[in-house]
């Protein structure tokens, strides 16, 4: 029977031939040497010696097509294995026989060999001109196999006029035919090798076919690629009103829109041209050059179609950056099918990098337009900061939302959301963006997020978006397209880049610097600021580094980046009016930090500010005088004329309060030990009684309520590292079932509710006597007067509490009353306690320690502790490997292997009680039977009722 196979090379991005291989045809049983071309590609090697190569497989265990396995080198280092031999004209070469060279286990099937290269200490990295990594395909013993040797890989661009040498080979003998768009134009017979040339005068401009035949008289191979001969950029304005990014038409037609200045021609990739060049989505420019635009008609209403820009003649391959769903090759394949349902696939093969999505007809979400809603007061808000990966185990809005009765119950009328636009990887605080316009997938849909904030708006809590505008990270293609990878230590902007500085203009420098003095970055970031509110109703913006938002070159002088610069004002007073165009009442907040003067201005002008009072609280619950003023906690101590300041004593930023009393608490007095949890827990109440109440907005960090003790450097095998900061934190629920922490929580949400519903906490006649051990506020209003007293030290301590006029005072906590007939008559207040005495008598607040919500409401086991599952080495060896997780409490563990398909394999544990702490246990590889099992991926599940983590094995041998 005769076979006829066919090979097409589906190269990705612009491909000449950065590595050649000897043999031509290399099998995974091979010796082969591998050829590197420094000048092709990116070039970003050119010149360099030595070189070194980081290499890995494509093989039937790779998870995905481009998923590497049995990685070789040793990143950053002058690794021999990997080092090349320089064999002159900037080529590079490394000899080695592939199955030993790779350590490959028996049963392996290679399918292709992957791989970039490098300088010693890997800043500098050769890859395809487009950035992605090289592949090297790898045949099978004894396959009878053909290929083009010239033009080599797809998407080529040639000019009209120019010739094309033509150059096929196979690896046997055999007859050769080449042919171009089914023409053919040479033979050989009896041959290894076949040339041939052609003039694009002969073929005109559009799309062309050059495919090589081999017959051996029994199989039949083919390989073949397509070019472009590329006609002119037609000009031509776009029509009005048309913006950067989809302008949908219709339901089956839209206008992308590109803003690209200095490009010479751009294409329209995607589904519509099944991921190839096509002269029907060639991309017109407009008479200045700087945008180019394509109507692209008859797409099915309601379909998702993928899409990417392919930019100039080394088609840089880049996502749509005001596309609202991003695909991801490298982090979508970890992010559960929970949490985002039916994500289309990265068409993996066909592209590289990140993909972007758009769906003509989409279904709008419909808000629920009976929903009464009362945006808070800035001088009533009571924030409460959180981390969606960090608070609930599921990391997902659909599980957020079930946690607002336990936030409503605690007081609060703001959640502050840090950042949930896309971000580079899964696990992250999200100040490294890369696309603003999308819902980063780790947490879920769109319509999920809209779903809580409209949850939010029928509970009276506002939502706030933390937003990094300031930088932006390496996969943002508006840095991708204007981009040096040889400047600088680890490449940089280029100057006519028309958004980002080359280099940080202040001291703070965090990915890539936004030039906010830019007309073309003013209109982005207005575009951003504009797109959240009028999409998902947010009610405002956190603006991370916002002191960032200048051209002032103060690199390594913080001092003076803190001055006073009119120039940054300008730009704040520039986007606050834009978003206050779009909503007049919507939160602009900035973590500013700044010297007064300027902050100054800013909050007159309509802006609320962080006012972190860390040091001061801290030192309070510590139980020490010194440096525990915290007076500038008042707006009026600054001389703003409205309460703008918005107070803190922790934010995701600093160290836990708690922590801070367990490890460095004054222990001068041992009856009142602040080392001791519940002594801190007690003082932590003391903080809130101080803090919560002084007129102006209030904030802080996720489940301080509960007394969280876990340092901001806690690493998941229950070490303090500052390597560990933005690492993953214990989600402790669990909490809520302590006594002392229920009462905290409790505290907190008493004195929140003394703001959102009293007047008196919002007056502007008070006062701050704050810089001794007793601590003092007064606050004065017609409705009634309020004096709050607290004791930081560790001694009693009476003195005169200061109440304006005699009669009768009531103590909000105690429901007691104080009959005042003297002025200077002293008080006595425990070490700890504090007092909020009111002339007005409140309704006694609810302290038991129970917090009123049921396992419906909160799920507890939803929200379980991250042990930081982790399994050492993996791939895995074939003796096994060592699995290591933390325990941050006792608990009853069930330890399973699975495989892909969901069977349980292995039971390593089935409800051991463990003690808390580190836990290290073995595996073998082998099932519940003894019998090995056979390569592949598992996954390692760990269970109990205070915990749960799953994490993949990559088994390589039997």
């Amino acid at each position: 029977m005769r076979k006829i196979l066919f090979v097409c090379l589906a190269g990705i991005g612009v491909h000449a031939q950065v590595i050649t291989t000897i043999p031509v045809f290399p099998t995974q049983n091979d010796t082969v040497t591998i050829i590197y071309d420094a000048t092709q590609g990116n070039g970003a090697l050119a010149g360099f010696v030595p070189i070194y190569a980081h290499t890995g497989v494509i093989t039937n265990t790779s998870p995905t097509p481009t998923s590497w396995m049995h990685v070789q080198g040793n990143w950053g280092t002058a690794d021999p294995k990997v080092l090349m031999t320089p064999i002159g004209n900037n080529k590079h070469q490394i000899t080695y026989h592939i199955p030993t060279f790779y350590n490959l286990p028996t049963g392996t099937i290679v399918h292709k060999m992957a791989f970039v290269f490098r300088n010693a200490s890997g800043t500098r990295v050769g890859r395809n001109a487009d950035g992605s990594d090289i592949f090297v395909d790898v045949y099978q013993p004894g396959q009878f196999a053909a290929k083009l040797i010239k033009p080599f890989g797809n998407h080529q661009i040639r000019q009209i006029n120019q010739v094309i040498e033509i150059e096929g080979a196979s690896s046997d003998f055999g007859t050769l035919s080449i042919k171009v768009n089914g023409t053919t134009i040479s033979q050989q017979t009896n041959a290894k090798t076949i040339t041939a040339s052609i003039n694009t005068n002969l073929l005109g401009f559009g799309k062309h076919y050059i495919s090589l035949e081999a017959s051996n008289g029994s199989t039949t191979v083919h390989d073949s690629i397509y070019f472009i001969v590329q006609p002119p950029v037609s000009v031509q304005n776009p029509p009005a009103n048309i913006k950067y990014g989809i302008n949908y038409l219709n339901d089956s037609s839209l206008i992308l829109c590109l803003h690209a200045p200095n490009k010479q021609f751009v294409y329209a990739v995607g589904d519509w041209s099944d991921w190839e060049l096509d002269p029907k989505y060639f991309m017109k420019k407009n008479q200045n050059g700087d945008i180019w635009w394509i109507q692209i008609n008859g797409l099915t209403p309601k379909q998702q179609y993928r899409y990417q820009y392919w930019i100039d003649s080394t088609l840089l391959q880049v996502g749509d950056v005001y596309a609202d769903l991003q695909l991801d090759p490298w982090n979508d394949p970890f992010i559960p099918p929970t949490v985002y349902p039916n994500l289309i696939g990265y068409p993996y093969g066909k592209t590289s990098h990140v993909v972007s999505v758009l769906q003509p007809g989409e279904e709008p979400y419909q808000w629920d337009t009976t929903i009464s809603y009362q945006r808070p007061p800035k001088e009533k808000l009571v924030i409460y900061e959180l981390l969606v990966r960090d608070f609930i185990h599921s990391h997902n809005f659909k599980s957020l939302k079930d946690t607002l009765p336990y936030l409503k119950e605690l007081g609060i009328n703001a959640v502050k959301i840090m950042p949930i636009m896309e971000f580079e990887g899964n696990e992250s605080w999200g100040y490294n963006p890369m696309f603003y316009f999308a819902v980063d997938k780790y947490y879920g849909t769109k319509n999920d997020f809209k779903r809580f904030v409209e949850e939010c708006h029928r509970n009276g809590i506002a939502v706030i978006l933390d937003i990094a505008l300031n930088h932006s990270f390496g996969q943002n293609p508006q840095v991708r397209m204007y981009f040096n990878p040889n400047a600088g230590q680890f490449g940089q902007p280029t100057p006519d880049n028309p958004w980002f500085n080359e280099t940080d203009r202040h001291p703070f420098g965090v990915g890539y610097d936004y030039n906010h003095e830019s007309p073309h970055t003013r209109q982005f970031s207005k575009r951003v600021m504009e797109y959240w509110i009028r999409e998902f109703k947010i009610d405002g913006y956190r603006f991370d580094l916002s002191k960032g938002f200048t051209q002032n070159f103060t690199l390594g002088n913080i001092a003076a980046w803190n001055q006073y610069d009119q120039s940054r004002i300008n730009i704040w007073l520039d986007y606050s009016s834009h978003i206050w165009s779009v909503d007049s009442t919507a939160y602009v907040i900035l973590e500013h930090f700044a010297d007064n003067d300027e902050e100054t201005v800013l909050a007159n002008n309509g802006m609320m500010l962080w006012g972190m009072m860390h040091e001061q609280y801290k030192q309070s619950i510590l139980g020490f005088q010194s440096n525990s003023n915290f007076s500038w906690v008042s707006h009026q101590a600054r001389g703003w004329n409205h309460p703008h300041l918005i107070g803190y004593a922790v934010s995701h930023d600093e160290e836990r309060l708690v922590y801070e009393a367990l490890n460095f608490g004054n222990t001068s007095n041992q009856a009142h030990n602040v080392r001791e949890l519940n002594t801190a827990l007690k003082r932590s109440e003391m903080i809130a009684a101080l803090l919560i109440p002084i007129p102006g907005p209030k904030m802080w960090w996720q489940f301080d309520e509960l007394g969280y003790p876990y340092s901001i450097n806690y690493c998941s095998n229950g070490t303090i590292s500052p390597n560990c900061r933005t690492d993953r934190k214990p989600i402790r629920w669990d909490y809520i079932q302590v006594t002392n922490r229920a009462r905290l929580y409790k505290v907190y949400a008493a004195v929140s509710k003394l703001k959102t519903q009293y007047p008196a906490f919002s007056t502007n006649n008070f006062n701050l006597d704050v810089g001794g051990l007793i601590k003092r506020i007064f606050l004065y209003h017609p409705t009634m007067d309020v004096v709050i007293l607290g004791n930081i030290h560790v001694q009693p301590i009476s003195f005169v509490p200061g109440f304006n006029k005699t009669g009768t005072w009531y103590e909000y906590f105690t429901s007691t009353s104080l009959n005042v007939t003297d002025l200077n008559a002293q008080i006595t207040l425990q070490p700890g306690e504090y007092r909020i005495y009111t002339t007005l008598q409140l309704p006694a607040p609810d302290l038991s320690p129970v917090i009123p919500l049921s396992t419906d409401e909160i799920e507890i086991t939803r929200f379980l502790d991250d042990p930081g599952l982790r399994t050492y080495p993996n791939p895995m060896t074939s003796a096994g490997t060592s699995i290591d997780f933390y325990l941050s409490l006792p608990d009853e563990i069930t330890l399973e292997i699975y495989d892909l398909g969901g069977r349980k394999v292995h039971t390593l544990l089935k409800g051991e009680k463990l003690e808390a702490g580190n836990q290290l246990y073995w595996w073998n590889g082998a099932d519940d039977s003894g019998a090995k099992l056979r390569p592949g991926l598992y996954i390692l599940k760990l269970s109990g009722k205070h915990h749960s983590a799953t994490y993949r094995i990559n088994k390589l041998t039997r």
